[in-house]
């Protein structure tokens, strides 16, 4: 077992673009998109197309890295979407198995 981080990201949707842009630019191998997600928090109830309620979707994707790349990445969401734009980041530690695909 390997340890490293993982990144999780919720963002509004259209700032999706600019989240891979930073996770690509940033060394990490890939990501894993959970397309649209719902729940509810600070800024009011958000759900999918099936339950719609507030104009903006959000998107959830993971990223498992480095803890130096998931940091870079947290980072630059954090200044470059997150102070203007509604989301979250969680930073975990993880075990994978298979180090060499992240």
């Amino acid at each position: 077992m390997h340890r490293l981080k993982k990144l999780d990201v919720v963002v509004e949707s259209e700032r999706l673009q600019d989240v891979l842009d930073i996770i690509e630019s940033s060394g990490a191998k890939g990501y894993t998109n959970y397309e649209i997600s719902s729940g509810e928090g600070k800024r009011e109830i958000r759900q999918d197309i099936t339950g719609y309620q507030y104009p903006y979707k959000s998107t959830a994707l993971y990223v498992v890295a480095s803890e130096e790349v998931a940091k870079k990445i947290a980072q630059r969401i954090y200044s470059e979407i997150l102070e203007e734009s509604a989301g979250i980041l969680f930073l975990s530690d993880v075990e994978v198995i298979r180090k060499d695909h992240f």
